[in-house]
């Protein structure tokens, strides 16, 4: 194909044609004419002689769109603003951890070749998720009001970015503990299965214990937590599986409700045809999983609460992990989950001193919901249960450094602080790319710009080459994908429309782009050029083993 887009002297055959043909037009041209401009322009004319249609006095002259466009008058551009700086990844405040807690995570953050801050966080979901739900906390001394020590967690990041890895090295210690009562579980129901039908009559049928489940439905879940009230998590790769189980095999209606209930948890009674009626004194469950930013798209404009019951963190790109021996901070952490398995539930509380934290996390809910239109609609939803997920955090925290009915002024302090310079930033930086269609598709329109050096372009080039914006879960059109985006580089000084008065004309490029932001084209370009290298080494290879 010599062109797939409007961007080249082809352009006034897409006006004759019609858009829809354009594509065609560009084979037939380049395999019967060639690939020159006068090719072009001869194969043009032919076809459209053999159609009957009579070309413009310009575009019989070979004059394109483009080069009529460049003897207007200049257009006058606005200062370039530098938007594509690094993006900022908050740092997780390792000051707010013990020693041991600290040495855990950067042990393991170094082995796997992470970021220490998705360790931090997995690794308190994973307290968590050892705990009795039936503890709670009571925020205030006097008020009828508490707070379930669930915790939600998403890992956000392409597929390269570790998540499976993260989730499955924080998990092992509770994985060992369901190994075990898996093991004691099938011992007692063999034995049992072996007793006669007069003698089961009399016995109590052994039930297993679920610490940890990775996939299920609401009906077998149910079954499951009516036999426990201490509830259980969900732990599994990709949090996808969970989100489409809610409407799976279901003609009507969807089990959302049931999933949104068990985030605070409580008695539930679910009635299902062939199932029978099961009731569950404390339906509860923690929900820990990954995902990948085009995915979660898909589920952004949900209006229930489904993600803002989530603690979310982007991840950062991944480097090749350290081969160091973490056996001691792992039977550390291993001893801790053990146990918190075994603390008894209760009602937890601040002491005297702590008040004053969860005074100022409301205070602090208050005002991000009413400034939340800076950050995105959905960022309003997810800080009113910013006391929520205060909550979750410190009674993680808590456990892990030994538990007790009272929570310290220390413990409260580190947890606002996790609060504060982690989660909420992170949770920023999500629910704002919501503003900017999703997850940064102005810096990826932007690096696309610079790497092929581009002075004009339309929305079908981008949609067709931009990865960020492939993803159309709408099935919106082309121009209405890339519209949003590059209205918000017009008001960055980048681009402006060619014809101005035409909503739907192409953009061009400040020119003034390419001049400031050489360095950064350079960097990106030999970036493209090392991964299509490295694709077309590893397409070509013929023998395995060859290096």
């Amino acid at each position: 194909l010599y062109s797939h887009h409007a961007n080249d002297p082809l352009w006034g055959g897409k006006e004759v044609f019609g858009s829809r043909a354009h594509d065609v037009i560009d084979v037939v041209i380049a395999n019967e004419y060639g690939i020159s401009d006068e090719c072009l322009i001869q194969g043009i004319s032919e076809l459209a002689k053999s159609y009957g249609i009579t070309f413009t006095e310009s575009q019989k002259s070979g004059v394109t769109k483009d080069q009529k466009m460049s003897n207007k008058k200049p257009h006058e551009w606005s200062e370039v603003i530098n938007f594509i700086k690094p993006k900022y990844i908050p740092q997780f405040p390792m000051d707010a951890l013990n020693v041991s807690e600290r040495n855990y995570v950067q042990q393991t953050a170094r082995s796997i070749g992470v970021e220490n801050g998705p360790i931090a966080i997995t690794m308190l979901a994973n307290a968590s998720a050892a705990l009795d739900a039936q503890t709670k906390l009571k925020p205030k001394r006097l008020t009828n009001w508490e707070e379930s020590k669930c915790l939600w967690l998403c890992l956000i990041g392409p597929s390269a970015a570790k998540k499976s890895p993260i989730l499955n090295r924080v998990k092992r210690p509770i994985q060992k503990i369901q190994d075990v009562e898996n093991s004691r579980y099938k011992a007692a129901k063999a034995k049992f299965d072996e007793l006669s039908k007069k003698q089961k009559g009399k016995e109590i049928e052994p039930n297993c214990k679920h610490y940890m489940v990775q996939d299920t439905t609401i009906e077998a879940l149910a079954r499951a937590l009516s036999h426990q009230d201490r509830g259980t998590t969900l732990l599994v790769d990709e949090l996808e599986t969970v989100f489409q189980s809610m409407t799976r095999y279901k003609r009507t209606g969807t089990d959302r409700s049931h999933y949104l209930g068990a985030y605070q948890g409580g008695s539930v009674n679910i009635m299902r045809v062939g199932g029978g009626y099961t009731i569950v004194d404390n339906f509860a469950f923690g929900l820990i999983g990954g995902i990948q930013p085009d995915v979660i798209a898909k589920y952004r404009h949900t209006e229930d609460g489904l993600l803002e019951r989530f603690i979310f963190v982007p991840l950062s790109e991944a480097v090749i992990g350290e081969d160091i021996d973490t056996s001691e901070v792992d039977t550390d952490f291993e001893n801790k989950i053990k146990a918190i398995v075994e603390m008894k539930p209760e009602v937890l509380t601040f002491d005297a001193k702590a008040n004053e934290c969860i005074n100022r996390i409301e205070e602090a809910a208050l005002n991000l919901s009413a400034k939340c239109r800076i950050v995105g609609p959905g960022f309003g939803g997810w800080s009113g249960k910013l006391v929520s997920h205060y909550a979750r955090i410190v009674i993680a925290l808590h456990v892990l450094r030994g538990g007790g009915n009272c929570i310290g002024l220390k413990t409260a302090q580190d947890a606002e602080k996790i609060l504060n310079e982690y989660v909420i930033p992170q949770a920023t930086a999500f629910f704002r790319s919501e503003n900017s269609s999703m997850f940064e598709r102005e810096r990826a329109l932007a690096e696309y710009i610079l790497a092929k050096g581009l002075t004009r372009f339309v929305a079908s080039e981008i949609t067709a080459n931009v990865r960020e914006f492939r993803m159309n879960p709408g099935g919106k059109k082309a121009h209405d994908v890339v519209t949003p985006i590059a209205e918000t580089l017009m008001t960055y000084g980048w681009l402006q429309l060619q014809e101005p008065d035409k909503p739907r004309s192409a953009w061009i490029v400040n020119p003034a782009v390419h001049e400031l932001f050489a360095d950064l084209a350079k960097q990106e370009q030999e970036r493209r050029e090392a991964i299509h290298q490295l694709i077309r080494r590893t397409a070509h290879k013929k023998d395995p083993t060859e290096t």
